[in-house]
């Protein structure tokens, strides 16, 4: 299987830019360009992939407020990371759709510019095939699996790592809510709440339905939010069924956590928006991939839809 031709590189006249650093600054293709990309490594000194959110004197990224458990700190990508993974992700989508591969490549075949754009250095492109494919989404895996050491891989992170292992899913990959910017989240769950809100099977695929309650008594936001209208969001009394008690309680889980934003100018504790996003990430990292999954699966247009909500959620890459 030989490389393609230069011209496979371009697109309207136009060369693609994640395509080989070293190639386009070779004046041989009159491809010049003066862009600064940095080894992996050298990147990750300056900009973290990972960061921490904890809460009180441990915490120095990202502030937990509320927070009942003050010695225990939680992985969560940094905006950086988001915007260099999904360009990389992005790269390799676009590849693959054009009917393209890349040889296999490991971690320091991978450059960055300054602002997160991945490039490639040294790698050739191939005709793409269902074993070429296979192999262009492990290498990817792994690079971004790099990145994010020597932390701990963030829960939701690890979700979209483990679809592309089986390759599953793939148009999720892109919109996939692990590299949906902090302040965009909000707005993604709850355009994806007003779609399913009522929907038995999208309710039956939720996590956290079982211990939802409890894990909401390790911050004091969440505990005023759950108390604010008494008796809202416990379980109603009588005989019910296990699926019957499983919809009521995602039901109201996601109801609970659709009315947090607009309590907060009640609560005790004052908060933004941004902090109860980031209480409800460290307490349910699972919650949005796997909704975002279970529209995946369930609906005939979720992956449609999906995409008209996230892709403008997305950070520019």
């Amino acid at each position: 299987m030989g490389p393609i031709s230069f011209s496979q590189y371009s697109h309207r006249g136009k060369r693609k830019r994640y395509i080989s650093y070293d190639l386009y600054v070779d004046t041989r293709h009159k491809a010049v360009d003066t862009e600064d990309a940095l080894k992996v490594d050298t990147f990750k000194a300056k900009d973290k992939f990972v960061r921490c959110a904890s809460y009180g004197n441990m915490s120095w990224e990202y502030q937990l407020i509320g927070h009942l458990i003050v010695r225990v700190s939680y992985p969560i990508l940094s905006e950086m990371g988001k915007r260099a993974i999904l360009s990389l992700l992005k790269a390799v989508e676009e590849h693959i759709a054009a009917g393209l591969c890349f040889e296999r490549f490991k971690w320091p075949d991978v450059l960055l510019t300054q602002d997160g754009q991945v490039l490639f250095n040294h790698v050739m492109t191939i005709q793409s095939s269902p074993n070429a494919r296979k192999n262009t989404v492990e290498d990817t895996v792994s690079v971004v699996e790099y990145f994010t050491k020597p932390g701990k891989i963030p829960a939701d992170l690890v979700h979209l790592l483990r679809l592309m292992d089986v390759q599953a899913k793939p148009g999720l990959y892109t919109i996939h809510s692990s590299l949906v910017p902090m302040s965009n989240r909000g707005w993604g769950f709850v355009q994806m709440f007003e779609k399913v809100r009522k929907l038995r099977a999208i309710l039956l695929k939720l996590p956290y339905h079982s211990n939802w309650r409890a894990q909401v008594q390790q911050n004091l936001v969440l505990q005023e939010t759950y108390q604010f209208v008494p008796g809202r969001y416990d379980s109603r009394p009588g005989n019910k069924t296990a699926v019957q008690e499983q919809l009521e309680s995602a039901s109201l889980f996601l109801d609970f956590l659709r009315n947090g934003t607009s309590h907060r100018a009640q609560r005790t504790l004052i908060t933004l928006p941004s902090h109860f996003e980031l209480i409800v990430f460290v307490l349910f990292p699972l919650l949005l991939p796997c909704l975002q999954e279970a529209i995946y699966d369930v609906l005939q247009d979720g992956l449609d839809f999906l995409q008209g909500v996230f892709k403008p959620l997305m950070l520019s890459s």
